[in-house]
């Protein structure tokens, strides 16, 4: 009766225990990840000289500049997410630089930047908080304005994250 009680109490072990640990195992080593992760991995790209002189034109105050940055263009996705808010708003790229001459602070810039026309019009998007501090790049992008939806979806998008990072981690 006792060598019964224990295979017993061993399958149900086996069935409440093992089994699990086995199929997260099996699940963790085949690439099983959370969803909904918005961060992928950086590809840290330099800005162009002519995009950092492009931000650089438009801060607030002449003690302030960007002088190198890290770029990163959209997949199709986040463009249609983009177009479909502003249908004239195609290709953009983010771009990430440290704001100079802040007090003793360099914070993080963000922006959007887009060619409008084949001449080489631009359209400069300020996404973050310090992005619109300190230059005038979108500032009149009222809340609730289709402006200010698109600056928000911009931002929340993974490759701005990406290219922040490229930023702080040099």
């Amino acid at each position: 009766m006792a060598s019964k009680s224990r295979k017993i109490i061993l399958w149900l072990l086996i069935v409440f225990i093992g089994v699990p640990v086995f199929f997260g195992l099996v699940g963790s080593l085949m690439g099983g990840g959370q969803e909904g992760d918005k961060s992928t991995a950086a590809s840290c790209e330099s800005a162009s000289q002519e995009d950092i002189e492009n931000i650089s034109s438009g801060m607030s105050d002449e003690s302030y500049s960007v002088n190198t940055g890290f770029v990163s263009s959209l997949p199709q996705d986040e463009i249609d997410k983009v177009t479909n808010i502003l249908p004239s708003y195609t290709n953009p790229r983010i771009v990430a630089a440290y704001i100079e001459g802040v007090s003793d602070s360099k914070p993080i810039g963000l922006w959007a930047i887009q060619q409008v026309t084949d001449s080489g019009t631009l359209r400069i998007t300020a996404l973050n908080s310090s992005a619109r501090d300190f230059s005038v790049w979108g500032s009149a992008a009222n809340e609730g304005s289709a402006a200010a939806l698109l600056r928000d979806q911009l931002l929340d998008s993974a490759e701005s994250t990406n290219v922040a990072e490229c930023v702080a981690n040099g």
